[in-house]
């Protein structure tokens, strides 16, 4: 009797280590699937950062225009609401009729704060030369799946496309719209926090805005409250 109790419990020993090596390998497999996700995740998310410049641009003779361009110390940014004129005096702002995710934008002020005139290029494709940088409650937001895929072709070769100069004089401002609808996908209720990286030359070295934190209002309110906040790091 002893004997086949011991036999019957070494049995159940057996059964379980077995058990529990299968539950193992399973929560393995699973911590495996879970780290590769974040993984894939986290090469998603890098994508929305800013590509490095292409210095390998700078190393053959240059002109001190394209030099200018490229490095743009002249500029400085600010990022409005579309209701704040040109944001040169702005301090806070109340976009109204904004009670669902679609149809959000603000104006990119850019100012020339150098002493000189500076003669820049518009390209129709704003994808080209902005990286807008959107949180929700302090999490990324990704862009949608398709500007991904657009995003990675236009840093990975010089892009073809329409585009036209412009005259920048010496303390004044052009303003572009970026419209959140060419990037995300509708915005859910919750509390944001927007910047914009912006280059004045593909390949070129990166300013970044001032951010702004808003609100996007449920059903029961009727508008996105918009205020300056520091800047992101």
């Amino acid at each position: 009797m002893y004997d086949q109790t011991k036999h019957k419990y070494q049995g159940d020993a057996g059964n379980l280590r077995q058990s529990h090596n299968r539950g193992a390998l399973v929560f393995v497999g699973i911590l495996f699937l879970v780290s590769t996700g974040m993984a894939g995740q986290d090469k998603k998310r890098e994508l929305q950062v800013k590509p490095p410049p292409i210095y390998r641009q700078l190393e053959q003779p240059i002109s001190p225009h394209y030099l200018k361009l490229f490095k743009a110390a002249f500029a400085k940014l600010n990022l409005v609401g579309t209701s704040s004129g040109n944001g040169e005096k702005n301090t806070k702002s109340i976009i109204e009729h904004f009670n669902s995710g679609n149809g959000i934008s603000f104006l990119l002020v850019i100012t020339n704060a150098s002493e000189e005139d500076v003669f820049g290029w518009s390209v129709f494709n704003s994808h080209i030369l902005n990286r807008p940088q959107l949180y929700r409650d302090g999490a990324l937001v990704s862009y949608r799946d398709n500007i991904m895929d657009l995003l990675e072709t236009i840093d990975r070769r010089f892009p073809n496309g329409r585009s036209s100069s412009y005259l920048l004089e010496t303390r004044k401002s052009r303003t572009e719209t970026i419209g959140l609808d060419d990037w995300y996908e509708p915005l859910q209720p919750g509390r944001y926090e927007l910047s914009v990286w912006h280059r004045f030359l593909w390949g070129g070295e990166w300013l970044e805005s001032p951010s702004v934190t808003f609100e996007v209002a449920g059903e029961r309110l009727n508008k996105v409250k918009v205020q300056p906040s520091s800047m992101r790091n």
